[in-house]
């Protein structure tokens, strides 16, 4: 019985169980939703903080012996912290000492190209990190015959440089649309301000007078995820059109953000011409993926961060989505009226997009990343349009251009991952929309 009651092996068990608990959090932190969806950064930190404490835990056992009350429990804590300090270090040059030879090795990126946070610089965080990133890159996975199907003439360490600057940044706050792209430099992906992705040979910001400037707004797919500066569709649609129109100086603008939908786009072009920034000649707008969102991304998480800051982390990074096709077309529809009024207003010409979905049409037998449960046609809103512009095309205008059938027969592997285009389709799509730009929009 004083076995039991002794407070420091009771604080000991305490200190296992909690770290217990953290192991265990880690590991289902994505069912609780916790973090990112699937096993990132924030698990593999909760894993390892876990894991070391647990560990260090039971190197304060025999400092218990013969000691009692107060004392007990000051050994204790100071063994445990001790041990948990020391652990950490040497777990920290441990790593170091690894990531230096992958660095070396070309395996690694170097903290400082391209890691904005400070934090990037303690080497357990980085290869948290690195390992979250890895989790969320499913191409790295893939066969070197299947990778050079969706990335032609790139090695395989090219491809894990260009995938970590894609999924490797940070989004910053924007008062309209909650937030964006934040400023990033890469050899592969470059953003500058206002949450404007650099294309190949970019115009200047702020935009020239006396030239054809286009601005293009979209979600994750028109910034180009998983693509280079050049490879986007905003940078092949510039390419298009100056081949097309030799010696015209044409400046393409790519303000696509991660998550956004229409809603969000229309906010950002407003405080754009807000700011003072001169219009645009013509302004693109392209959607369709995320457009069942009904809510902008992180909004769950921003309210409840207002509600009760302690509680905000147990949100998931996600917005639910409307339930009924029909309602996502309605409220697009709105937008589009909205923003055509804007364009009207300010004299720019609007061409409104529906950009292919893995989930329409598309022969997922060549889709290197399809899901089990994916099939053909199962996006509801996309149906509904369809149905839309077949039955009574007039209520979508003139400045509308439906790409959601542009894959139909197509047999190659047009997605470097889930979502996000392969270079060649998106090019492809730029090719469709400078065709619609040269018939006169």
């Amino acid at each position: 019985m004083a076995t039991l009651a002794n407070p420091g092996k009771l604080f000991l068990w305490g200190v296992r169980a909690a770290a217990l608990g953290l192991l265990l959090l880690g590991l289902g932190a994505d069912l609780l939703g916790i973090g990112q969806p699937g096993f990132g950064e924030r698990q593999w930190l909760m894993v390892i903080a876990g894991a070391v404490v647990l560990a260090v835990s039971f190197l304060g056992t025999r400092a218990q012996g013969g000691l009692q009350g107060f004392r007990a429990v000051w050994v204790s804590v100071a063994v445990i912290v001790f041990n948990t300090l020391l652990g950490f270090l040497l777990l920290n040059l441990v790593i170091a000492a690894g990531l230096r030879l992958t660095d070396a090795e070309g395996m690694t990126k170097p903290s400082e190209e391209g890691i904005d946070s400070p934090m990037m610089r303690l080497p357990l965080v980085r290869l948290a990190h690195l390992a979250g990133s890895r989790a969320r890159t499913p191409s790295l996975a893939l066969r070197d015959d299947q990778l050079a199907l969706i990335y032609p003439g790139w090695t395989r360490r090219q491809v894990a440089d260009l995938q970590a600057e894609s999924w490797g940044r940070s989004l910053r706050f924007q008062p309209y649309t909650e937030f964006e792209e934040k400023p990033f430099h890469g050899r592969y992906v470059n953003v500058v301000e206002p949450g404007l992705r650099l294309v190949r040979d970019p115009g200047p910001w702020p935009m020239a007078a006396g030239v054809h400037n286009v601005w293009v707004f979209g979600g994750s797919t028109t910034f180009g995820y998983g693509l280079a500066d050049w490879e986007t569709i905003p940078s092949h649609l510039q390419e298009t059109l100056r081949r097309r129109y030799p010696g015209a100086p044409i400046h393409v603008y790519n303000f696509g953000q991660g998550y956004f939908f229409s809603g969000q786009e229309l906010a950002l072009f407003q405080s754009l011409l807000a700011a003072g920034n001169a219009p645009p000649e013509v302004v693109l707008f392209v959607d369709g993926i995320n457009e069942h969102f009904q809510e902008p991304f992180y909004t769950g998480y921003l309210r409840q961060l207002v509600r009760s800051p302690w509680t905000a982390i147990q949100i998931r990074d996600d917005s639910p989505s409307l339930s009924r096709g029909e309602d996502v077309v309605a409220r697009w529809l709105r937008n589009k009226k909205m923003a055509e009024g804007i364009c009207a207003a300010y004299g720019v010409k609007p061409l409104f997009i529906w950009q292919p979905t893995p989930n329409w049409k598309y022969d997922l037998r060549h889709h290197l990343f399809a899901t089990s449960g994916a099939a053909l046609g199962d996006s509801p809103h996309y149906a509904a349009l369809d149905r839309l512009r077949t039955s009574a095309p007039a209520t979508l205008g003139r400045d509308f251009l439906w790409l959601g059938d542009l894959q139909i027969g197509d047999t190659r592997p047009l997605y470097v991952d889930r979502l996000h285009y392969t270079s060649a389709f998106a090019r492809e799509i730029a090719e469709r929309v400078a065709d619609r730009i040269q018939q006169g929009l």
